[in-house]
């Protein structure tokens, strides 16, 4: 009995294997190539309108790559004692990606009397104020360059006014964002907002103040200053 049992069983596994062995299976494989995986791109532009001139807008600088000058910011002429003169700055996102934002102003008068000046006997002052869809709409130069862009396909972010600095200005701080993650000073590209759409700009306006007790130092000088602007990743940790 066992014989016919250990049969059986070798049986069972000669069966078991060659049947195994037999069968087939159908194999495919299919490949997708030539696929990329792109960058974004971080682009902003500086642009102005010259005061009273009616004119719309001018591009500044740009950076598409490499930074680029292309014009320069409005002239601020006859200045005097007591008197504010103000220009327009648009910081606009030309790029792929959205980001914050922030800027400074530095400059010298190339006078050493006035230059070396104590900060607390330093009579000529920058304003900066972000602008906001009302005040904007009230302001001729203002209105002016919105228009330009806006007819760009540009997108106006003035969600508030914010007076953002008031300091002498050879070397204000930075004002604007104050992280990358601050809403109020962040512009979207038109990649972030859909078809039809080419990106977000804002509005700066930015005052010159010679003050009231300003002496004859200052007498036909001139003021030869710089806007810095720095954009950064809103997923970024910090500037």
């Amino acid at each position: 009995m066992k014989r016919i049992m250990r049969s059986l069983v070798m049986i069972g596994l000669i069966l078991i294997t060659t049947a195994t062995a037999s069968l087939g299976y159908f194999v495919k494989q299919v490949t997708a190539t030539n696929n990329s995986a792109q960058t974004g791109t971080l682009r902003l532009a500086i642009d102005s309108t010259q005061p009273g001139a009616g004119n719309g807008g001018y591009e500044v600088a740009h950076d598409d790559g490499t930074e680029k000058q292309l014009a320069e910011l409005p002239a601020i002429t006859n200045l005097e004692p007591g008197t504010t003169r103000s220009i327009y700055v648009a910081i606009r996102n030309t790029g792929s990606l959205p980001f914050a934002y922030r800027a400074r102003i530095s400059g010298s008068w190339g006078n050493a009397t006035i230059d070396n000046a104590a900060p607390s006997n330093q009579q000529f002052t920058v304003s900066a104020e972000k602008m906001d869809q009302s005040n904007c709409g009230n302001d001729a130069d203002c209105n002016n360059l919105r228009a330009w862009l806006n007819n760009q396909g540009y997108s106006f972010v003035g969600n508030y006014t914010q007076a953002l600095t008031n300091a002498n200005a050879h070397n204000t701080s930075f004002f604007g964002a104050s992280s990358p993650a601050d809403q109020n000073f962040t512009l979207q590209s038109g990649a972030t907002n859909g078809t039809g759409y080419t990106g977000d700009y804002s509005i700066l306006k930015l005052d010159f103040l010679l003050d009231p007790t300003a002496g004859n130092e200052f007498e036909g000088q001139t003021f030869a200053w710089t806007l810095d602007t720095q954009s950064i990743q809103t997923t970024a940790p910090a500037f």
